[in-house]
């Protein structure tokens, strides 16, 4: 069972779809979506990989960008907050 997926845009945008009850597909929600759905913030990505909680991306700026289930530190952000 697939619980979350991503995709990008030729111009880099970013899409989640599935489950997002821990803000999994970063639009600001806990709401699930079985179609795609775009990620908030205005990035441009170059790539990002969903896993089965949460969701990371490169911008074009290099940086990394993490959302989704944080409980036992994933995001990487120091905290284990969604």
């Amino acid at each position: 069972m697939v619980l979350l997926s991503g995709g990008l845009t030729a111009a880099g945008l970013a899409f989640c779809w599935g489950l997002g009850s821990s803000g999994q597909l970063g639009n600001n929600s806990l709401a699930s979506h079985n179609q795609p759905v775009s990620v908030g913030g205005g990035h441009i990505f170059l790539s990002i990989s969903a896993g089965g909680n949460h969701t990371c991306g490169v911008s074009d700026g290099n940086v990394l960008y993490c959302w989704g289930e944080n409980g036992d530190g994933a995001l990487g952000d120091g905290t284990q907050t969604n």
